[in-house]
């Protein structure tokens, strides 16, 4: 019903009601009765007519139609954010067998973790040394001793041992007020600000004499923040919503302080449209309660984070694979590591480029239409959701992403460009490349001419240039013979059993 990659949550619907509850047939004696968490007592037995009056009225309460037998299940209930050393269980159905399986463990760290399932996003998680293997994803940890949920198992550090991570309950709670305040995909992503030690900058040595050695630096701003237009190059926040903010950029967390967290956790509390007060130093004096909006919206990105679970979108043409730039696809790429190639480098440079100026400027507009009363808001502020071309063409010019080359797929019609990789498209034909699908309608364009007009007055190569990762002009050109582009493609796709020469997930339409 629900997906929230940057959590790696989602919400279930189950159109079985029966799934939810198990029933315990007549005549059967309460002794066989064994709750999770508990050793077996006949002292604990109750008696089963009072019992069976109880379940009867919470069967009438949840409109349960009557059946042979009665409900035992029972929903286990949050609890709250485990202290370190705490015993936990991990409950859920790993690889090794197929009844319930419960390890226990204890907590080894509370702290900003990286979620694998969306690249680049850090948001609180609780390490644990219980056992979590394939299949215990999505499972409850609960509390040892109150048995109620601290968490969502969910990933593993690789070569490494018993080191598992939770999502936090705090986590799991915000996702759930989120859906139900919006009804759409939840905002616990980072607020988009880079920040850099005090160290580093001499306007913090200013505010580390003053301050006592508090604070961060704000270096600069994504362009698809609403904090923008509020701080400023060098600012030093000193503390957000009455929270001192020490100079690695951490906030006191429990225990008076002695655990502590990113102020980025803090932040991810929030829900959209929040705003919290931060208290900054600039140029040497201090600026109280400067109220900053969080509105974080994937759309504003010119590099996406994700695809929303659906396959990669790619284009082939004569051989030449070309797919958007994302950050999986430079998280695939290791463009993060030690080593890199100069062409990773300079695309994992693009994510931080500004977003084209149009596309701000209908992001505004639409935020200011947001903020309108609701009988003041136009009935045609945005296009009407349809299948037909014009409406797929609109979304295309007023949509840009970053097109890559992956690589070439060898043909003997594109001899001598099977080593190029990982080159960002900037034309074709002289035309800027405004996105992957602006690109797929001039290759259709092209063929489309070819059929019905005059060959002679169609160009006789088709040229796509790139651009140069030192980013100066005169990058890398690659030049085809238009009338053997789609017999190329078919043959190359037909020899790599690819079904289709492209693919867009519905996301982009």
């Amino acid at each position: 019903q629900i997906i929230a990659n940057e959590c790696d949550l989602a919400l279930l619907t189950i159109n079985d009601d029966s799934f939810w509850y198990s029933y315990k047939e007549e005549g059967e004696d309460d002794d066989n009765d064994y709750e999770y968490g508990g050793d077996y007592d006949h002292n604990d037995e109750i008696d089963g007519e009072k019992d069976q009056d109880e379940l009867g009225d919470e069967e009438n309460k949840m409109n349960i139609p009557t059946a042979k037998g009665v409900i035992t299940t029972k929903p286990l209930e949050f609890g709250v954010l485990p202290e370190l050393q705490d015993e936990v269980e991990v409950i859920g159905y790993p690889t090794g067998g197929d009844e319930l399986s419960v390890t226990r463990g204890v907590v080894s760290r509370v702290e900003a973790t990286e979620y694998a399932q969306c690249s680049g996003s850090y948001l609180l998680a609780i390490q644990i040394d219980a056992a979590i293997n394939g299949g215990n994803s999505g499972g409850p940890v609960v509390d040892s001793q109150t048995k109620n949920v601290i968490g969502v198992a969910f990933q593993t550090l690789n070569d490494a041992e018993n080191i598992g991570y939770v999502i936090p309950v705090t986590v799991v709670q915000h996702f759930l007020e989120d859906v139900r305040k919006y009804l759409k995909i939840p905002s616990t992503t980072n607020e988009a600000k880079k920040k850099n030690k005090q160290k580093h900058s001499e306007t913090t040595n200013e505010a580390k004499h003053v301050y006592n050695d508090r604070g961060v630096v704000v270096r600069s701003c994504y362009p698809s923040s609403f904090a923008k237009d509020i701080l400023q190059s060098n600012d030093v926040i000193l503390s957000i919503d009455g929270i001192h903010v020490s100079s690695d950029g951490n906030i006191p967390f429990r225990r008076n302080g002695r655990e502590r967290v990113t102020f980025a956790s803090y932040i991810q509390t929030k829900f959209k449209n929040d705003v919290v007060k931060l208290n900054i130093w600039r140029n040497g004096s201090l600026l109280e309660g400067v109220e900053v909006p969080l509105c974080i919206s994937s759309k504003n990105k010119l590099v996406p984070s994700h695809w929303q679970n659906y396959p990669t979108p790619y284009l082939i043409v004569g051989g030449l694979v070309f797919t958007v730039l994302s950050i999986p696809y430079l998280d695939e790429h290791d463009a993060w590591g030690d080593f890199i190639s100069e062409n990773i480098s300079y695309l994992l440079n693009k994510i931080y480029e500004p977003i084209p100026e149009r596309q701000v400027e209908e992001k505004d507009q639409e935020t200011q239409l947001e903020q309108l009363p609701k009988d003041e808001k136009p009935n045609n502020n945005k296009p009407t959701k349809d299948n037909s071309n014009g409406s797929r063409l609109h979304k295309q010019h007023n949509h840009q992403d970053i097109v890559v080359l992956i690589n070439v797929l060898a043909h003997p019609n594109n001899i001598g460009y099977d080593e190029k990789s990982n080159l960002h498209l900037v034309s074709c034909n002289d035309v800027k490349v405004k996105s992957l699908q602006h690109l797929h309608k001039m290759i259709l364009e092209i063929e489309e001419q070819q059929d019905t007009e005059d060959v002679s007055n169609i160009d006789e190569f088709i040229k796509f240039e790139f651009a140069s990762n030192t980013g100066s002009s005169g990058g890398q050109v690659v030049v085809m013979e238009t009338s053997t582009l789609r017999e190329t493609t078919l043959e190359v796709c037909e020899e790599h059993s690819i079904q289709k020469p492209y693919y867009f997930p519905p996301i982009m339409n």
